[in-house]
């Protein structure tokens, strides 16, 4: 049934309740106010991608009594996804745009409740009431970035003294640096800004407690508070009552104020700051308020940036500005924003302009003649703005004809973008909305180095293409200069040939894990990627990447992110890479990676040296130009896969015409991995008028198939009777040394121990056409009676294409069940050390089963974690999704109804008993002196003010829950001591219950799977039921409590209980309190002692201790 908006505010007027406020910190008065401001407070997660949606959150800024004051708006899932859009589009400005809910919504200080039926887009304008606007209007305006900016800085504590333990000199210190620290916002800020912005401390009428700071204590308790509202509402207060001015004057003389708290306890505490979009506010826990990269990154919120996305198309992912996940350091955070944020700060606007008179606008779509247009021009980076004769641009704008553009820098690292994180010096194309002017989230769309080109395909909706390309990166001049070509409908980017480069190409046949594999090529001897692939998605498929590279050496890398290659084990993937069509390496099976150094011109070449003509002597002992590490690259890991047909032109001075009749059969797949030294049989003590040994390090373009026939002038009539160490049917690795018999009837009693890098002194004018693998043995001029080293007539089966089940691994399957937004829901598998086993993402069916499965050797050292992007888990409030988790066919996890992730190990515990499903979740059976009591609990629409506890009759608490998931059902279940009586107690925060006004929650208790009490969930604040008798009879103490086994005696006691008492005479009493671990304490794992806030996860340059 559909209602009108003033049938559903009716309906709820007689539930707006003014005196039902928590009795802690300054209370909202004004509850029949029907218009707010609406604020942005944008989070910064620890962990990217913990908090869900839930690091945005929109509030109402309220006005009259309550004006200054904030409070989170209550709203359904689709209503937040339409503010979010809203948000996104231009169409709500922070700040600015006002929610009119009418008379009668309720409210109060957790949060604005809107009603499910109010829609958004009709109820979000510019706001009636003059006195919101313009004071928000003057907020906006007095934003200034250029010129003085005074800040002030507070530390804030709360009624039990709670509060950060660095003193206020100390912070001030760090934020402002005033001797001691030399890098820190102030630095950084007027840095960035080329001198054009000032970081001023703010000072205090009154005066300060230290430079550019006070400190203020709140009249509430933080470790009780509700929402993080609550807290800063407070906080607010006590500064305005600091300054002598109302709330809603704040920030008073400043422009922007920053509270520091000393950790954050309320229910989302997975961010380490936030802040205010297009405001003067932002909030820090513990240390994270003395990394300037943190701080530039809150600030930019208050500037009107929203977060930066990389590549992979996550929010935080773009490292070559602060507006992704930042610098999470308290030294070397010398870099600035990115090529969208710095146009933001171009604008024409002297208040806020950076880098007005250094920008581009190039409009592709309007300034074309018809017949396309073609474009040329020179970037500088930011870091060279001051050191620019030429004015060149620091950003460029490719404008479509829509509020969504394209932004062109040049991310040169030195000087204050020295610490950049992601493609130094490289050309970076970045896309946003909003024209590039608002709060938009931006997006990193490439990175290019010299000769590497990008296509905007359907630019500006045009049907028609944009190509850029970075014609020249000169990093030798001063400044150093980015030269990049341009061009909309034009015909094709300049060819390496024209850029002064040579062609490259890679090849990848992918397995049946395509997201595994990625590779790099790096310059030699650094760590400087010049070009790199990855996010393959299609199993057996063959990607061809065309790239230019200059003059130069250089290593290719290719890799496996599950460490078994991409053949054979798990699909017949393999790869390729060519310069100037020359092979630089091949192959397919190998570990976690394999790397190739090549050179670019120069001397060195690609393809194997010139095949010889008539030898002389046996090959020098001593190589000629030392031989390589590793055995002149000696034959490929993997034969040529599949071999070229037909067979290469045989290198004897008189080769047969055609191969002979009956070839031996293809050797096996993959061959010895990889081949022993020397690579191939002893070399003749008569050389013959082929090189001995191995070709050079890529001996030839791939091998022939079927395998060359003995090359020789009159080709033997059959194949060797005796298989030459015919191939096994796993291939052996590594090989037998040597991978095959000598090739000639009297083959030399040794190798040489290092085959020569010039197989002869006099080769021949052109190289040898790859050879088979193992490689062919030298031919004879005279050719033998029968094929060298050539595989087998019946040479053995292929190996399988997948391992067998029978190889001693456990087979580990997960089952997902999608719920109806697929796109949310990831998962993963790690081991041990935390790195990931199996990783899959990405669905797009809802309501559907997906099952993967992997064969592991160890699967009770792995943890399984699921993710749900919008925090609410995949069950039950967007359908019935669930997940189970399979070893060898036996379930081993189970669930679904989650927030926004959950971990747990695949063997969480030795269960003595054995295991029994509960609730649709696999757990430990009960002893027999124990019973399973169970607790079920369905939500109504706001399950964050539900919660409940399971204690003993003298209070100790045994189990908890609490909630996120409106309207859904769910089951829990604890074994406890069954000879005694247990209180359950269940709350609701807001004083209503869980029926009926607001869903139609209940909740029932189970004792042993039998229903004890049930309940229609109308309870008010609280209700409280006893179990297994009553709490009010007699208890024997000595009877040991919950979490101890049915031994009456002191080491059975455990969890928070300890055995006070002689024997059976002594009762569990609870433990006395301990001091909290130091924060730092899990820091040891990654070399590093207790020093405050520990981040052991997310990306490697992130963790460590701050």
């Amino acid at each position: 049934m559909k209602f009108s908006l003033p049938t559903l505010l009716l309906s709820t007027l007689a539930l707006t309740r003014a005196t039902d406020l928590r009795s802690t910190g300054r209370k909202l008065r004004n509850t029949d106010a029907t218009e707010c401001t609406i604020q942005v407070a944008v989070f910064l997660e620890i962990n990217p991608g913990s908090m869900g949606n839930d690091d945005i959150s929109f509030e109402c800024e309220m006005d009259g009594a309550d004006s200054g004051l904030t409070v989170p708006i209550k709203a359904t899932k689709e209503q937040k996804k339409e503010f979010k859009n809203m948000l996104d589009t231009g169409k709500l400005i922070p700040g600015k745009s006002t929610l009119s809910h009418g008379r009668g919504v309720p409210f109060n200080d957790s949060g604005l409740f809107i009603p499910p039926g109010l829609d958004i887009a009709k109820n979000v304008g510019q706001g009636k009431k003059n006195g919101l606007n313009k004071r928000n209007g003057r907020r906006l305006a007095e934003n200034s970035m250029t010129g003085q900016k005074p800040i002030l800085a507070v530390r804030v504590k709360d009624v039990n003294g709670l509060t950060h333990p660095d003193d206020v000199a100390t912070m001030s210190d760090n934020i402002f640096g005033n001797g001691v620290d030399n890098n820190t916002l102030k630095s950084v800020l007027e840095d960035c800004s080329m001198g054009k912005l000032e970081i001023v401390p703010g000072v205090v009428s009154g005066g300060n407690d230290a430079i550019g700071m006070i400190e203020v204590t709140i009249p509430i308790d933080m470790t009780v508070a509700s929402t993080n509202q609550e807290i800063h509402n407070a906080a607010k207060q006590e500064v305005a009552d600091r300054l002598g001015i109302d709330v809603n004057e704040m920030p008073g003389p400043f422009q922007q104020i920053m509270f520091n708290i000393e950790a954050c306890y309320t229910n989302d505490c997975g961010w380490a700051a936030y802040a205010y979009v297009n405001s003067w506010m932002s909030v820090y826990q513990g240390n994270y308020y003395y990394m300037p990269g943190v701080q530039i990154h809150e600030l930019g919120h208050n500037f009107g940036f929203a977060h930066s996305g990389g590549l992979d198309g996550q929010t935080y992912t773009d490292h070559t500005g602060m507006m992704g996940n930042p610098l999470y350091k308290d030294d070397n955070s010398r870099m600035c924003y990115n090529a969208a944020k710095n146009w933001n700060l171009a604008k024409d606007n002297s208040s806020y302009s950076w880098y007005s008179d250094r920008k581009l606008l190039i409009k592709p779509l309007t300034e074309n003649n018809g017949n396309g247009y073609t474009r040329t021009f020179a970037m500088v980076g930011i870091a060279d703005y001051l050191n620019n004769p030429a004015a060149l641009p620091v950003v460029t704008k490719l404008e479509t004809g829509t509020s969504d553009d394209f932004f062109i820098g040049f991310n040169r690292a030195i000087g204050v973008n020295a610490d950049n994180d992601e493609a130094d010096n490289e050309i970076t194309i970045v896309k946003t909305g909003a024209n590039g002017e608002a709060y938009s989230q931006s997006f990193l769309q490439a990175t290019l180095v010299q000769g590497e080109s990008y296509t905007i395909e359907n630019f500006g909706g045009n049907g028609k293409p944009v190509t850029i390309t970075a014609l020249e990166i000169n990093l030798a001049s001063n400044p150093a200069v980015a030269t990049i070509d341009m061009r909309y409908d034009s015909g094709s980017p300049p060819t390496c040939t024209e850029l002064g480069m040579k062609d490259a190409r890679v090849t990848i046949l992918t397995d049946s894990y395509p997201q595994e594999t990625s590779w790099q090529i790096t310059v030699a001897g650094t760590n400087d990627v010049s070009r790199s692939g990855s996010g393959y998605s299609v199993a057996s498929e063959t990607y061809n990447e065309d790239i230019c590279l200059a003059d130069g050496d250089y290593v290719f890398t290719i890799n496996d992110a599950y460490s078994d290659g991409i053949c054979c084990g798990y699909g017949s993937g393999s790869y390729s890479f060519s310069v100037e069509g020359n092979q630089v390496a091949e192959g397919g099976e190998f570990a976690a990676s394999e790397s190739t150094p090549f050179t670019v011109g120069g001397a060195v070449t690609m393809a194997p040296t010139q095949a010889p003509t008539a030898m002389t002597n046996a090959p020098t002992s001593s190589p000629t130009s030392s031989p390589t590490s590793s055995p002149s690259a000696a034959p490929t890991k993997s034969p040529t896969v599949p071999p070229t047909n037909p067979p290469s032109p045989a290198p004897t001075s008189s080769p047969s015409s055609s191969p002979t009749s009956s070839p031996s059969a293809a050797p096996t797949k993959s061959p010895t991995v990889p081949p022993t030294n020397p690579p191939s049989p002893a070399p003749t003590s008569s050389p013959t008028s082929s090189p001995s040994a191995a070709p050079t390090k890529s001996p030839t373009v791939p091998p022939t198939n079927p395998p060359s026939p003995a090359p020789t002038s009159s080709p033997s009539s059959s194949p060797t009777s005796s298989p030459s160490a015919a191939p096994t049917k796993s291939p052996t690795v590594p090989p037998t040394n040597p991978p095959s018999p000598a090739p000639t009837s009297s083959p030399t009693s040794s190798p040489t121990s290092s085959p020569s890098a010039a197989p002869t002194q006099s080769p021949t004018p052109n190289p040898t056409v790859p050879p088979t693998n193992p490689p062919s043995p030298a031919p004879t001029s005279s050719p033998s009676s029968s094929p060298t080293a050539a595989p087998t007539q019946s040479p053995t089966p292929n190996p399988t294409s997948s391992p067998t089940e029978s190889q001693g691994c456990d087979l580990v399957q997960v089952e997902i069940i999608t719920d109806n937004y697929p796109g949310e829901t990831s998962w993963q598998l790690t081991d041990a050390t935390s790195a990931i086993v199996l990783s899959i993402s990405g669905y797009t069916n809802s309501g559907t089963t997906f099952t993967d499965e992997i064969c592991v050797d160890d699967w009770a050292s792995l943890s399984f974690t699921i993710n749900d992007a919008y925090g609410d888990g995949i069950c039950c409030s967007y359908g019935s999704g669930s997940y189970t988790v399979r070893v060898n066919g036996d379930t081993v996890l189970s669930g679904g109804d989650f927030g926004s992730s959950e971990t747990r190990p695949l063997q969480a515990e030795s269960c003595t008993y054995g295991q029994e499903t509960v609730g649709g979740e696999v757990v430990c059976k009960c002893a027999s002196d124990e019973m399973r009591v169970g607790v079920d609990v369905l939500t109504d629409r706001y399950p964050s003010e539900t919660t409940w506890t399971l204690s003993t009759c003298d209070g100790v608490e045994v189990d908890a829950g609490s909630y996120s998931n409106r309207s859904t059902q769910h089951s829990d279940s604890i074994c406890v001591a069954s000879n005694r009586a247990y209180r359950f107690k269940i709350n609701d925060s807001y004083g209503d219950g869980i029926c009926c006004s607001y869903g139609e929650g209940n909740y029932q208790l189970h004792i042993n799977g039998s229903e004890v009490y049930s309940s229609a969930g109308d309870f008010g604040g609280s209700e409280t039921t006893d179990i297994n008798g009553e709490c009010s009879s007699n208890i024997v103490v000595s009877d040991p409590p919950i979490k101890c086994s049915s031994a009456a005696k002191k080491q059975d006691c455990n969890g928070n209980c300890q055995w006070v008492g002689n024997g059976n005479n002594g009762k569990c009493e609870l433990k006395p309190k301990e001091e909290p671990t130091p924060k730092c304490e899990a820091c040891a794992s990654i070399g590093s002692a207790c020093c405050g806030t520990c981040v052991n996860n997310g990306p490697k340059w992130m963790r460590g201790c701050y």
